[in-house]
C-alpha cells in the first residue's frame, strides 16, 4: 500500500477517500504508470530524427521517468512476473500496444539500414525491459554493490549514458557509425572599427635655414 501511495502522490492514510475499494486503487495506479511511460515510449518513436536519436530520447526519458517515480519499476515487475490482476485483465488493451510500438521501431530501424538485421526484433523489447527497468527496482543492490543510491541525480545521469551505449552495442548494425553533431564554430571576431578620422591641419612648410616661430598678435 505504501508502493501504490507513493506512485499516486497521496499519504497511505488518505488512499481510501480518493478510490472506493483498493482493487480500484491498484488499477487506477497501473492505468497512470502505463499512460505515461508508454507514451514516452511511443512519443520518442515517432519524434523526428535518426533511429539513434530517437533510441537515445527513448532511453533519456524513460530512466527519467523512472528515477522519478521511486516505486514504479518495483510494482511493474511485480505485477508482470505475477501476472497480476491489472495485466490478468487489461495486459492487451495497455502494455501489448506499447510492447507493438517499440518492436515496430526496431524493425523500422533494421530496415532503414541503422540496426542490425540479425537481432530478433521482440526479444530486443523482452531485453530492454529488464535493462530500463531492473535496476530501479532493485536499489538495495546497486546501494550495497554500487555504493549509490539509484535515484540520486548522478547515478540517473551515468545510467542514462551507460545505457545508450550498452543498447548502441546491441543493435546497431556492424560498421555503423553515429553522426556526431559537430561543435558549433565560433564566429570570427569583428574587425575593430577603425580610429575616427580627424581634420588634418596643414602646417605651412618652412623655408629651409628658418625656424619657424609662433605669430603674435598685435
Amino acid at each position: 500500500m505504501a508502493d501504490l501511495a507513493e506512485s499516486v502522490g497521496l499519504r497511505k492514510a488518505s488512499l481510501f477517500h480518493h478510490f472506493a475499494s483498493k482493487d480500484a486503487l491498484y488499477n487506477a495506479v497501473f492505468e497512470r504508470l502505463v499512460h505515461n511511460l508508454g507514451g514516452l515510449v511511443i512519443e520518442a518513436a515517432q519524434t523526428e530524427g535518426s533511429f539513434v536519436e530517437r533510441l537515445d530520447l527513448m532511453t533519456d526519458s524513460f530512466v527519467s521517468a523512472l528515477g522519478v517515480q521511486v516505486s514504479a519499476a518495483r510494482l511493474i515487475l511485480r505485477e508482470l512476473m505475477d501476472w497480476g490482476p491489472f495485466v490478468r485483465v487489461r495486459f492487451a488493451e495497455t502494455w501489448l500496444p506499447v510492447l507493438k510500438a517499440a518492436e515496430r521501431f526496431v524493425e523500422d530501424g533494421q530496415r532503414e539500414g541503422s540496426f542490425s538485421a540479425e537481432l530478433s526484433p521482440r526479444h530486443v523489447i523482452l531485453s530492454g525491459l529488464s535493462l530500463y527497468m531492473t535496476t530501479f527496482a532493485i536499489g538495495g543492490v546497486v546501494e550495497q554493490f554500487a555504493s549509490s543510491d539509484c535515484f540520486a541525480p548522478d547515478f540517473i545521469e551515468e545510467r542514462k549514458k551507460q545505457l545508450r551505449t550498452q543498447l548502441h552495442a546491441m543493435l546497431l548494425r556492424p560498421g555503423y557509425v553515429v553522426q556526431v553533431a559537430a561543435a558549433p564554430q565560433a564566429a570570427a571576431p569583428a574587425p575593430a572599427a577603425a580610429a575616427p578620422a580627424t581634420e588634418a591641419t596643414e602646417t605651412p612648410a618652412t623655408p629651409e635655414g628658418e625656424t619657424a616661430s609662433p605669430s603674435l598678435g598685435h
